[in-house]
């Protein structure tokens, strides 16, 4: 484990709530790293101790509290999200960014998607290609392992000119 999946878990496995193996890398990791140590000697000498089943059930279970939550969450959302003002155009209120931004966008993308069709054209073109030439290969492989026999020419029958007959 590194240090930054120690920390997330520290609390965790000092509450005994991580699985053992889990818990046993956690405490690996804590042997060798000096920072992860002292940073959990620090949340241990805070003395925190885990709530119980009935003091959660005291602080969240009583009634009302998950609407009065929902209510203040609600009004905190109310107060950041931004006004629906017409004075910043409608090119900004429909698309949330500007027009030029949207369509350099848009370029990027298509000049993208195209140069990866080209791409993978010139990668078909070229397992073709390989293909052609390992099948080449093979035949030439397979002409070396089996040498034909040179055919033999029929012996040649000497041939007698005779002029006064006009026959060969």
């Amino acid at each position: 484990m590194n240090c930054a999946e120690v920390t997330e878990r520290l609390a965790a496995y000092l509450d005994g709530q991580l699985a053992p193996a889990d818990a046993e890398h956690v405490g690996e990791h804590l042997y060798g790293c000096t920072p992860c140590h002292q940073l959990c000697d620090a949340m241990m000498g805070q003395n925190f101790a885990p709530m119980s089943q009935e003091e959660m059930d005291a602080g969240c279970g009583t009634e009302g509290f998950w609407d009065s939550m929902d209510t203040a969450l609600e009004t905190e959302l109310a107060s950041l999200a931004p006004s629906n003002q017409h004075s910043a155009g409608w090119r900004k209120a429909r698309l949330g960014v500007p027009l030029t931004v949207a369509l350099a966008y848009a370029a990027a993308l298509l000049l993208a998607v195209v140069w990866g069709y080209q791409h993978m054209e010139r990668a078909r073109a070229a397992e073709a290609t390989a293909l052609q030439l390992q099948q080449q290969l093979e035949q030439e492989r397979r002409l070396a392992a089996e040498p034909q026999a040179i055919p033999r020419v029929p012996a040649y029958r000497p041939v007698v000119y005779t002029p006064q007959r006009a026959t060969f």
